[in-house]
């Protein structure tokens, strides 16, 4: 038969349990402060941000994100793959790095860029910043709009391009022309002789304005110039 616990004994185990319970308390009280001061970080990053697990979940996001992606917290947390919001032509590759990650975190490029897409279904181009959670299988990620820097290099790349076909055309005459040392006509590239005052009109904007020189004015006109 079981002897029951003295007074002295129960007395102890009590104190030993209000001391557990205050430790975890204690800890409990730890574990918010420190989750409520990561939250005010992530709430304040200045960029869009989410945190995400190794099935792609999409565990918490900042309200930046909330306006990159036009969805509420409450659309997105745990409820939205972060793979909904890449375009398909960019999802392998990201995917990819995704992967690699969760196995070395070195392995995959912290930054890289893709395009992403919205609630409305407009493409954003975005530069992402990729980190993992020390000790866990969860990622945080940043996100920077740079589609206005990304128009801006499509109209200088444009802009380039304009110049040299312009330039391409002001350079349309050089190098060497056949030119027939009888008639004067010039050769093209497709084979065919045609008169020089066509050839520079097709392959320059110059034309022509004709007139006599007055060499050739005293040969076709010799009666005006008799005595000259």
């Amino acid at each position: 038969m079981t002897e029951k616990p003295t007074y002295e004994e129960l007395e102890f185990r009590g104190k030993e349990l209000e001391k557990e319970v205050a430790k975890l308390k204690q800890n409990e009280e730890a574990h918010l402060i420190a989750e409520e001061r990561y939250r005010t970080i992530f709430e304040s990053t200045g960029t869009a941000t989410i945190t995400g697990d190794e099935n792609t979940t999409i565990l918490m996001v900042n309200s930046e994100f909330e306006k990159l992606s036009g969805y509420s917290k409450k659309e997105i947390e745990r409820k939205k793959s972060w793979t909904e919001f890449v375009i398909e032509q960019d999802l392998e590759k990201i995917k990819e790095f995704h992967r690699l990650r969760r196995i070395d975190p070195s392995a995959a490029p912290r930054n890289h860029e893709f395009r992403f897409i919205n609630k409305q279904g407009k493409i954003r181009h975005i530069f992402a910043t990729v980190a993992m959670i020390p000790g866990t299988k969860t990622g945080v990620s940043s996100f920077s709009d740079i589609t206005n820097r990304k128009l801006i290099e499509e109209e200088r790349r444009k802009l380039i391009e304009d110049l040299q076909e312009a330039l391409a055309e002001v350079k349309a005459l050089s190098g060497l022309l056949p030119i027939c040392a009888s008639c004067k006509k010039i050769r093209d590239d497709k084979g065919y002789w045609t008169q020089i005052e066509s050839y520079i009109r097709d392959h320059s904007e110059a034309d022509f304005s004709h007139g006599i020189c007055p060499e050739c004015a005293k040969k076709l006109y010799p009666e005006f110039y008799k005595g000259d």
